[in-house]
């Protein structure tokens, strides 16, 4: 009679519903673990995109200023600096680096540096151009 009660209750144990409070609190921490890992990836995520933006926007600016120089023909302005046209949360500025032989030619590198005034002057965009030097023709 006493196996048969043993019987008895471990079939009640086996056959209740429910979970037990150690398993609750286990689902809540693993939930709470995805939940935390989501949200991160998801700041990483909104960051990454803002970063390429203000760097497409860079890009954009740059592209204008050169052509705008190109188009008129006039030389590139260095030492210069000044505003990315009508928006003011770029702002680029020139120097020459360095001057280089082409051929027969002396060129000047100067370095066009587009940053960001909203954030501390950050650098958002470098390129370095040849442009002619005011010396044209090296003297042999």
């Amino acid at each position: 009679m006493n196996r048969s009660k043993k019987c008895r209750i471990k079939q009640r144990l086996r056959n209740r519903s429910g979970l037990t409070l150690i398993e609750v609190i286990a689902s809540i921490g693993l939930l709470a673990t995805l939940l935390v890992a989501t949200m991160t990836a998801y700041s990483r995520h909104v960051r990454q995109i803002e970063s390429s933006r203000f760097r497409i926007n860079a890009a954009e600016s740059a592209d204008v200023l050169l052509s705008k120089w190109f188009s008129d023909e006039d030389e590139i302005p260095f030492p210069a600096e000044g505003c990315c046209g009508e928006d003011k949360e770029y702002s680029w500025a020139t120097q020459r680096i360095r001057s280089e032989r082409l051929g027969d030619r002396e060129v000047d590198i100067v370095q066009l540096t587009i940053k960001r005034t909203s954030n501390q002057g950050e650098h958002v965009l470098q390129l370095e151009l040849a442009t002619k030097s005011n010396r044209n023709q090296v003297q042999r």
